[in-house]
């Protein structure tokens, strides 16, 4: 079960990324937003520009960290990986796929490969304003195979654990058209498995 969430921003554009982690930590209780900036530059800024977000979300200021690297990604991997069961969420914009050959490609897709956790991605379609409808939080998983992976699994239950045992709905993604079916469950929830 996760106990804090830990969000990196670049601080510069409106954030959803913030915004939706802040809903989840909110089950949580424990926010924390993270930049990382070149080890030349003056972390003071950065840490204020961390604290407005922390602000505006509901959130104290001393939940947020400035980590210095060259290497946006490993540094990112490194202090979530001293975070005891920490979720990193991050935005992305869409302009590429997440999947890809490029290792030195978007941060995103590079902290998809390098990680050995799963990592909450949020889009660049979600609106700064957003609320759970009525408070009823559903968990979807997309997979692209015809069974998801043992780890997938195993995320997924983290997460429903996590998300104050949301329900959950596995779709698996597939370029043929074929009918609707259900699997098994997890965790006492209802897996479904879509294609289309």
């Amino acid at each position: 079960m996760y106990q804090r969430i830990v969000v990196a921003t670049d601080t510069t554009r409106p954030a959803p990324a913030v915004t939706i982690a802040s809903i989840v930590a909110a089950d949580v209780g424990a926010l924390e937003l993270v930049t990382v900036i070149p080890p030349s530059d003056p972390a003071g800024v950065a840490r204020v520009e961390l604290e407005r977000l922390a602000i505006q979300h509901g959130w104290f200021p001393a939940a947020c960290t400035v980590l210095t690297g060259r290497d946006t990604a490993a540094t990112l991997l490194d202090h979530v990986g001293r975070r005891r069961h920490a979720l990193l969420v991050i935005g992305s914009r869409g302009h590429r796929p997440l999947a890809g050959a490029d290792p030195t490609g978007p941060l995103t897709r590079r902290l998809l490969a390098d990680s050995p956790d799963p990592i909450l991605v949020v889009g660049p379609h979600v609106d700064n304003r957003y609320h759970p409808h009525l408070g009823k939080l559903v968990l979807v998983v997309a997979f692209d195979g015809p069974e998801p992976a043992d780890a997938t699994i195993d995320a997924v239950e983290q997460w429903v654990r996590t998300l104050d045992e949301a329900p959950c709905c596995v779709i698996e993604v597939s370029i043929r058209p074929t009918p609707v079916t259900t699997t098994t469950s997890c965790d006492g929830s209802t897996l479904c498995r879509r294609a289309g």
